[in-house]
């Protein structure tokens, strides 16, 4: 809900604040995600020991990012952002292929979550960048 209202902020005044907050949420929601992704690929065992250190570090990085993402502007976080998503890729599929059959489900829809996502950054948020040059210079 944070993503959307930052999102139609951004998008309908096309000013700074607006960009910040559509950007900062994508930002920490993805570290959110990789996080929640990485504890599921852990096991059981591994996850109680490690869940909290991984919470602390994620919050490090999402505060040391939004930080320099202050100072610097979106092409940090765009390098960020592309970082942690495909960390959650990379967790997911390796999560999904070590899936046991009964989970065959599970997998087909990692796999093909993967990829809409994938496909819906390269064939149509990259494209938009490129050509429509809507960036907003400070």
């Amino acid at each position: 809900m944070v993503i959307g209202l930052g999102s139609v902020a951004f998008h309908g005044t096309l000013q700074r604040w607006g960009q910040v907050l559509d950007e900062v949420p994508m930002l920490w929601s993805s570290l959110v995600f990789l996080w929640i992704s990485v504890c599921n690929a852990l096991g059981k065992q591994a996850e109680a020991a490690w869940s909290t250190r991984l919470a602390g570090l994620m919050f490090c990085v999402g505060a040391g990012s939004t930080w320099v993402y202050f100072n610097s502007g979106f092409g940090f976080f765009i390098v960020t952002y592309v970082l942690t998503v495909a960390g959650i890729f990379i967790t997911t599929l390796v999560r999904a292929s070590y899936a046991p059959k009964r989970y065959a489900n599970a997998k087909k829809y990692a796999y093909l979550s993967v990829a809409f996502y994938g496909a819906g950054f390269f064939f149509l948020w990259i494209p938009e960048q490129v050509l429509c040059g809507n960036r907003i210079h400070d």
